[in-house]
């Protein structure tokens, strides 16, 4: 598995690895970068996989808008909680580093951005694509960030279950 940062400034994509899977891998030219698999009944719990280590996201309880994210150990490192609206959110660390979140009104596009507002990375659906689930450009200020590849997938993430909420919603 390769560096996000050795391959920022190279086409990424997040693909599906299979047409009706739950698993993803963002790739530059077939160089895995991160790897993310939703798990449980709602897909809104996942593991992580990066050349950093091995995360695990889940929601604190059943009907919680938050998301926890956990190391190898288990250890809590970071919670992203929604803004009330649900365009926007914040991704903070225990170690004290925080991140906003921003996506567009109708959900086809993401941003993490740095607390004065730099962007670190962008990601945006391809639709109607079912394999081809985004492109992800990493903005200059993300190639200094040492935490790039697990931003890089909590920020899909959060999309992806911003978007399932959203089609949960509208069809009943």
């Amino acid at each position: 598995m390769r560096d996000l940062r050795e391959l920022a400034g190279r086409e990424l994509i997040w693909r599906r690895l299979s047409t009706f899977s739950r698993s993803y891998e963002l790739a530059a030219a077939g160089e895995v970068a991160v790897t993310a698999r939703a798990t449980g009944f709602t897909g809104r719990s996942a593991t992580i996989h990066t050349a950093d280590g091995t995360w695990t996201t889940r929601p604190p309880h059943l009907l919680s808008r938050s998301l926890l994210v956990q190391d190898a150990s288990g250890a809590q490192i970071a919670r992203f909680t929604p803004q009330i609206v649900r365009r926007a959110g914040l991704l903070r660390f225990t170690s004290g580093e925080s991140y906003r979140w921003t996506t567009t009104w109708f959900g086809r596009s993401a941003q993490l951005l740095t607390p004065a507002g730099s962007p670190i990375l962008t990601i945006k659906s391809q639709w109607p694509s079912l394999r081809e689930i985004a492109r992800v450009v990493i903005e200059p200020a993300g190639t200094a960030e040492r935490r790039l590849g697990i931003l890089t997938a909590l920020t899909f993430l959060i999309l992806m279950n911003r978007r399932r909420a959203a089609a949960a919603a509208a069809s009943g």
